[in-house]
């Protein structure tokens, strides 16, 4: 048996306690835990906001995006280099997924619906999760403190997609799927905080 001692707000761990000869996967969200484990592999996930952009190396994010058929990433980062786009307008901002040694994994911005006339309207941009922490939770942390920020800010989050994966996963967090707002395809009502928390915290049993 080892001992493992975890100071961090976020932690992944993955285990496989060969007494029971099961593997247990699950999210910690602890400012300390003790757990005596066999065989611990700890992935330590921070969610962070992100106050400079350029501060950060967004570069293997982009590359993998670009393979995946996807050019967003590209646009955030030469909008925010021009000034078209950097989200300081109230309830804007963009999130990152950090792992070891500071490794962005993932990120998601939150502006102002620019399709809107209705400042209580904010949408989800700029998504995106490394294929290598996909299916691991790393999504929905980042999702739910996005949604956590904006729930100061706005009433309704939109966003729009058009891939079969990000469907799923947005309709499985509580997005409701329709083109009522103009250019989304998405939409999610921030009107009820225990029943958003009730879903996230069965998102991280799952």
């Amino acid at each position: 048996m080892r001992k493992v001692v975890m100071h961090y707000g976020f932690v992944k761990e993955r285990f496989d306690n060969n007494l029971r000869n099961n593997r247990i996967k699950g999210f910690i969200c602890f400012a300390c835990v003790e757990l005596e484990v066999v065989e611990a592999i700890i992935i330590t996930i921070k969610i962070m906001p992100i106050n400079h952009l350029l501060n950060h190396d967004l570069s293997d994010l982009i590359l993998e995006s670009k393979q995946d058929g996807f050019r967003f990433l590209n646009r955030l980062l030469e909008e925010y280099r021009s000034g078209a786009n950097t989200f300081n307008q109230p309830g804007e901002g963009i999130f990152g997924a950090f792992h070891k040694n500071e490794e962005l994994i993932g990120i998601g911005g939150l502006t102002i619906d620019p399709y809107s006339n209705d400042k209580n309207i904010g949408r989800i941009r700029r998504f995106y999760v490394s294929k290598s922490f996909r299916r691991q939770g790393v999504g929905n942390l980042l999702l739910h403190e996005i949604l956590s920020y904006a729930r100061g800010f706005f009433k309704v989050i939109v966003l729009r997609t058009d891939t079969y994966p990000a469907d799923q996963f947005y309709v499985s967090f509580g997005f409701k799927k329709t083109n009522i707002y103009p250019q989304s395809t998405h939409y999610f009502l921030l009107d009820s905080k225990t029943k958003d928390w009730m879903k996230y915290r069965k998102h991280l049993n799952s």
